[in-house]
């Protein structure tokens, strides 16, 4: 996805990005039936309340809603970050349940070259979520973890998710590095994503707004305008 007006040369700056469904990144919460839960699926289930939270405050942070103000100042802070890890590691944890994935490229840009970006990329992804899913994983186990969650031990959940969420990245960008693991398609959309980034930013929504609808990236746009900020 272009997220820079092309340069001189002709070449935009990218980013990775898709819209998976919820169910395609929640992990499987074992251990809820009659028996009292293991650690292990106290974790899982920990994981997942974060996630659906994180998901929830990215939600409304993409569609300009006020954050909700619950909890004291720490709280909010993990609220915060769970809803920037949810937009950091979206596209990873959903092509860990896939057998293949398309690459959609912009049209001025070749399949061969996108995909090699694209590979270079997770790899780099791969190589940084390996570094602190064994670092969170050793915090975890020394945090203890015997604390009810999501009670007052907000340290332990906050860790539990960053564990959780680095694992998951790792699987997912362990296939996204395979090339075989790709279809290329170009795309005349995307192009013109990138041709919209030099207009002013109400002209520039209204214009990738028409263009998300098109091709059905409901959050495109929001996305846009975010990573847009962070490179401007």
């Amino acid at each position: 996805m272009p997220v820079q007006p092309a340069g001189r040369a002709g070449t935009p700056e990218f980013a990775l990005y898709c819209e998976p469904a919820l169910d395609t990144i929640e992990p499987e919460v074992v251990g809820e039936g009659g028996s009292r839960p293991g650690l292990l699926a106290r974790m899982k289930r920990s994981f997942r309340q974060a996630l659906a939270e994180g998901e929830a405050a990215r939600r409304r942070q993409e569609a300009g809603q006020p954050e909700i103000v619950v909890g004291g100042r720490f709280s909010r802070f993990i609220k915060r970050k769970l809803a920037d890890s949810v937009a950091e590691h979206r596209l990873l944890w959903a092509l860990r349940k896939q057998a293949s994935a398309r690459l959609r490229h912009p049209d001025v840009v070749s399949s061969e070259r996108a995909l090699a970006w694209t590979r270079a990329e997770i790899r780099k992804d791969f190589n940084k979520h390996l570094f602190w899913c064994v670092v969170d994983g050793i915090l975890v186990v020394a945090s203890g973890l015997i604390a009810p969650i999501p009670g007052p031990n907000l340290v332990a959940y906050y860790l539990i998710f960053r564990f959780g969420s680095h694992y998951l990245s790792v699987v997912g960008a362990r296939r996204g590095v395979r090339a075989d693991f790709w279809t290329t398609e170009s795309s005349r959309a995307l192009t013109a994503v990138g041709a919209a980034l030099t207009l002013a930013p109400v002209d520039r929504d209204r214009q990738i707004d028409e263009i998300a609808q098109s091709i059905g990236l409901e959050r495109l746009t929001a996305f846009i305008r975010r990573v847009v900020s962070s490179v401007s």
